[in-house]
Order: structure tokens, then sequence, then C-alpha cells
């Protein structure tokens, strides 16, 4: 509700897919894109979409605004991504940062677990694949993408190499770091200042990109 207050009291649609173990890659994508569908079918503008998603939600909403383009549906306005997980192989920030991170790392060994060794929702899927991996897809045409995490967090790695890969691609992409801060952080920790921040600049990016 936050973001929805940040943004101007927008409409709020939360998709309840299924999850691991009983789901596997890719019911939530086929979930998330029939959700998509029936908002578009509903009269919603596709360029008055913010698509949003955090950690393995924020590679399930970049990996559906890949399928919107690969399969010529309107694109969303603009795409924000906290903490995403965009690379479900190894990255070195996973090594790395796995003290510093207070949410994914050691301290909860069954999130590391599931991160790490892939085997709840991934565990039959090709970690190359672009819809599991979105740092191997064709970025191009992809909307203006916001991206905010913690640099103490796992996914450093993750969001570094997919805004640049994004860039490359010719996108409009913003990425902010914050100081100190694990996965998460603005979800988890919302009474820190450093939240209302990071709402400041969900507010300015749509403001920016959508008007």
């Amino acid at each position: 509700m936050a973001q929805s207050h940040a943004i101007g009291q927008g409409d709020v649609y939360l998709l309840d897919y299924r999850i691991a173990p009983e789901a596997a890659y890719p019911d939530a994508l086929h979930e998330a894109v029939a959700a998509y569908k029936a908002i578009l079918d509903s009269g919603v503008p596709a360029d008055r979409i913010v698509l949003v998603g955090d950690s393995a939600g924020g590679n399930l909403a970049t990996v559906l605004a890949l399928y919107a383009r690969n399969h010529q549906l309107p694109m969303p306005g603009i795409l924000v991504l906290y903490s995403p997980w965009e690379d479900a192989g190894h990255l070195p920030t996973h090594d790395t940062n796995v003290k510093k991170d207070l949410v994914l790392g050691e301290n909860n060994p069954a999130m590391l677990k599931a991160v790490t060794h892939n085997q709840d929702y991934f565990r039959t899927a090709d970690l190359k694949d672009p819809y599991v991996s979105p740092v191997y897809a064709d970025l191009k045409g992809l909307p203006p993408t916001l991206i905010i995490g913690g640099n103490s967090e796992l996914f450093v790695d993750d969001m570094a190499l997919y805004a640049q890969h994004a860039q490359d691609a010719g996108n409009t992409v913003e990425m902010h770091l914050f100081s100190n801060m694990s996965h998460d952080w603005p979800f988890i920790f919302p009474e820190l200042p450093d939240a209302k921040d990071a709402y400041t600049l969900l507010a300015s990016f749509a403001e920016k990109y959508m008007d």
C-alpha cells in the first residue's frame, strides 16, 4: 500500500501464485501471464501499469515483462524491482555477502539453501534459460526499470549484472544500492528512514517515465 500511495493511490493487484515445493518452474510464470492478461482485458491501459516484484518476485516481474515483449503483449509503463534474483546460478556476492546479508545469508540457512542449491522452484530448470535467469535474456525493448537493493545482500551481482545488460540493450535503468542494507530491506524494515527514501525514489521514477 505504501507503494500505491507513493505513486498517487493507484489500484493494487497482488498475485497469489503457487510456490515451491508444490509448484515448480514455469507454473508461476504461467499464472503471472494469466493475471497480466486479465488486467489488460479489464481495460487497464498497459502504459499505466507499474509492474513490481521483490526477491524471487523480482525475477518473476522481469520474466513477465520478457514474456510480454516476446508474445506481442502491450508493455507495462515501468518495471520496479526490489532485490531481484536475476541469476539462478551462482555469482560471487552469493558467497562474499553471506555473512553480511541478515535476511538471506548464513543466519537463515533454509533460505540460503533455497537460493544457492535451487532444489525448490527451479529444481528441474535450465539455469541459463532466459525465463529462469534473465541476465541471459535479450533485454531489448523492456520498459524503464528501477532497481532498489542493499549493498550487503547476496544479490548485489544479480542486480548489477542485470542493470548493465539492460543498459547495454538500450533500456533506461536506474539502480540504487543502499549502504549496509540486507535483502528486501524496504519491506522487512519499513520503519527505517531509508525505506521512505526508497518510496520517494519510486514516486520520482514513476513521475518521470509515466506522465
